[in-house]
């Protein structure tokens, strides 16, 4: 497992007094009949939630285990659902970003395209200037593309911004022009470039994107 993507649970770990093992968070408590019980969350950046209408939310390991100490006894997704439903806590909004964190991160930085599968929906729709791409398995060989041209990308973005089921994200990237892009043979440059992206979410899947970036100062550069 990556170092990275226990950022903060070691600080969760220390603060509430919990036990760990290479592979596990431990949560251990007494249920309402006195009997010792624990609970093991595996360490990995998000936890998988599939629920039975066959749509699934990825929460992130510090928010599962919150809910674990909170409802012990109580289900992970009944947990999570509880208490992402008091006030001053996290809602669907902030799920909403964390998937798009998780599309920018894994995606795009690691290259990891088979993340696209659980990322959007089967039928889901993108939206890249005048084009449009209809059906995850289009757009995941769009994507695919776009990281042949630019295999070294590095996306960070700047502001990130939820409202209801939408999220819109301005972001930087850098990355080599290492292969043709809109039929510009492999300049081997450095380019820097902006980009504006919103994504309509419903039910813990991407199901309409809209990308809208400086195709212009990208083209200067590369040509």
């Amino acid at each position: 497992m990556a170092m990275g993507s226990m950022e903060g649970i070691d600080e969760l770990i220390k603060n509430y007094g919990l036990e760990e093992d290479l592979e596990h968070v431990i949560i251990s408590f007494t249920d309402k009949y006195g009997r010792k019980q624990k609970h093991y969350l595996l360490k990995r950046r998000f936890v998988r939630i599939v629920y039975a209408e066959g749509h699934h939310i990825d929460y992130p390991l510090a928010d599962a285990i919150k809910a674990t100490i909170k409802y012990p006894e109580l289900l992970l997704s009944e947990a999570l659902y509880l208490m992402y439903k008091e006030p001053n806590t996290m809602n669907v909004e902030a799920g909403n970003k964390t998937l798009i964190h998780r599309f920018y991160n894994e995606v795009l930085n690691q290259g990891h395209l088979e993340e696209i599968d659980s990322l959007f929906a089967h039928d889901a729709i993108d939206h890249v200037g005048k084009q449009t791409i209809k059906g995850r398995q289009a757009i995941k060989e769009s994507i695919t593309g776009f990281l042949q041209s630019f295999p070294d990308i590095e996306v960070s973005i700047e502001h990130l911004i939820a409202e209801g089921e939408f999220v819109v994200s301005l972001s930087s990237w850098s990355a080599t022009h290492s292969g043709p892009f809109a039929g510009i043979p492999a300049s081997g440059r450095r380019i820097i470039s902006t980009g504006i992206d919103m994504f309509r979410i419903l039910s813990g899947n991407i199901i309409e994107h809209w990308a809208y970036g400086d195709v212009f100062r990208l083209l200067q550069q590369i040509e």
